[in-house]
């Protein structure tokens, strides 16, 4: 898909950065008022706004009006909220960043990110991912101890996109 040009978005869309919310710009015949809100939520919780007959995420056209150009990697909304594009809400980070964000894996049996339990040792065990490389920060017989170990390591080894 060949993303429309800074140009050609700025001369249909308006970009409130304070609400993270799209308007339109011109009158689009009877589909399209100027003033109009745009965009719809995916099934996902992301929001698409259409331009150029092209569906696009809402992150990434705010990025683009905001700073007049694609963004160059993926665009973490900061709040973990998907339909939430206000951009102070919102910055560049690596696939491996923007991972940070997901929750507990649905069949995880402790149900906490990076903390699963070992039952040949009867421990919990915290092992932390950090581009493609893992950590292994130790075993723990008590869910508590492992919870802490995890939340240092992970504002260690994740930095601004530490979430815990």
């Amino acid at each position: 898909m060949k993303k429309p040009k800074y140009e050609e978005v700025a001369k249909i869309l308006d970009y409130n950065p304070k609400t993270g919310k799209f308007f339109r710009k011109i009158n689009t015949g009877s589909f399209g008022r100027i003033g109009e809100v745009l965009g719809y939520t995916t099934k996902r919780g992301y929001r698409k706004t259409s331009v150029c007959n092209i569906q696009l995420y809402d992150h990434q056209l705010a990025w683009l009006l905001f700073y007049s150009k694609w963004p160059d990697r993926q665009i973490d909304h900061i709040n973990g909220n998907r339909s939430d594009n206000r951009i102070s809400n919102l910055r560049e980070a690596t696939v491996s960043q923007n991972a940070l964000n997901r929750s507990y894996q649905s069949n995880s049996k402790t149900k906490y990110k990076c903390i699963n339990w070992k039952p040949d040792r009867k421990k919990y065990r915290v092992k932390i991912g950090v581009n493609k490389k893992y950590y292994h920060i130790g075993y723990f017989v008590n869910l508590d101890e492992a919870i802490k170990a995890r939340d240092i390591a992970i504002k260690k080894l994740h930095g601004e996109f530490a979430k815990v």
